[in-house]
């Protein structure tokens, strides 16, 4: 596998919008940049954990919208698992 050290995204959002608790800056990132500059680690965590609890009773932090929506990790997933 080929190392990736900067962000394909370009303009697009897809994910920042799909977060639910506006936890993306939108920044794109390059690597060895610190994760709190593209994301609120403390307000992903929260609302992951409240989205979890109303939804099933469940005290746990599990959200994945961001990876889910997009397009390189479905690229990646097809390209993977066939």
């Amino acid at each position: 596998n080929q190392s990736i050290d900067f962000s394909k995204c370009g303009e697009c959002r897809l994910c920042v919008k799909a977060c639910p608790g506006q936890a993306l800056t939108g920044i794109n990132w390059e690597k060895q940049m610190k994760r709190e500059q593209i994301i609120d680690v403390h307000k992903c965590y929260e609302t992951q954990k409240r989205i979890m609890f109303e939804n099933t009773g469940i005290d746990y932090d599990l959200c994945g919208k961001c990876f889910a929506i997009c397009t390189y990790t479905q690229i990646y997933l097809k390209n993977c698992l066939g």
